[in-house]
């Protein structure tokens, strides 16, 4: 019993955390939102809704969700704990994935959010079969996780170069003039 109520709670508290990081989700979705409504006014000199994000950032987000909602995907017992906010996360990072498309229209941002798409559709039917444990006992989910860990570093070093190349992080700073008395 004292297993099942560890297994409860750290369930629990993953949950939460997860959920928080879906607060930093939204928001950077926000972001981009308003950022359209600036580009759409002409407030934003030369730059576009997402030029500052690095799709490479955030298919690494996303593929890293996608790494442990496999994972609780594929355990013998399906767990609602790792798979159901991994989801929430995985919606909202494809939705960046689909404005910074929309916004681009490359090949790579066209492959970025096709991919991300692709893997959660397969994922959704691998869910529906009974080759879902077979998946797991055949390591796929561990090699995943190992090979996003790796994916997760690069692309928080990309985001930080490009933050340090453009020197902004894309939000909008109205400008501010003093008055004198």
């Amino acid at each position: 019993m004292e297993n099942l109520d560890f297994y409860h709670l750290s369930g629990i508290i993953n949950s939460i955390l997860v959920m928080v990081s879906l607060i930093g989700i939204f928001t950077q979705l926000n972001v981009i939102w308003k950022r359209k409504i600036l580009y759409k006014k002409g407030l934003l000199e030369g730059e576009t809704p997402t030029s500052v994000l690095s799709p490479n950032r955030f298919f690494t987000s996303f593929t890293a969700f996608f790494g442990v909602y496999l994972y609780g995907l594929t355990l013998s017992h399906f767990d609602h704990y790792l798979v159901w906010p991994r989801i929430m996360a995985m919606i909202l990072i494809l939705w960046i994935l689909f404005e910074i498309m929309v916004d681009r229209w490359t090949q790579r941002s066209i492959l970025l959010f096709s991919s991300g798409i692709t893997f959660v559709f397969l994922s959704f039917l691998l869910g529906l079969t009974s080759y879902r444990n077979i998946v797991f006992m055949i390591g796929i989910p561990h090699l995943i996780l190992l090979c996003v860990g790796i994916l997760f570093v690069q692309g928080v070093i990309h985001q930080i170069f490009l933050i340090r190349k453009t020197g902004r992080t894309g939000h909008y700073q109205k400008k501010c003039t003093s008055y004198s008395l």
